[in-house]
């Protein structure tokens, strides 16, 4: 049973592989990942709870940050034309 913790931990992998940007991404992605395997370990009657909140936060972090970015990027691209 412990094996579905583990997959389903490890579904932030997904975000920064879309994502356009380097290294932040990744390293919110191996954050939350971290946070999950720490959750599976303390075998808390709250794992599926507590692995999906890492997924949407580390989904909702990396897609603001691409957002930002991408703002960013757009203004100075605008700015320097």
């Amino acid at each position: 049973m412990k094996k579905i913790y583990y997959f389903a931990a490890l579904i932030p992998l997904i975000f920064p592989i879309m994502s356009k940007e380097d290294l932040i991404p990744w390293a919110i992605a191996i954050y939350f990942i971290y946070r999950s395997f720490k959750n599976i370990e303390s075998l808390e009657n709250t794992i599926k709870r507590k692995i999906f909140t890492n997924v949407m936060l580390s989904g909702a972090f990396i897609l603001a940050f691409n957002v930002v970015s991408r703002l960013i990027e757009s203004y100075l691209a605008k700015m320097l034309l």
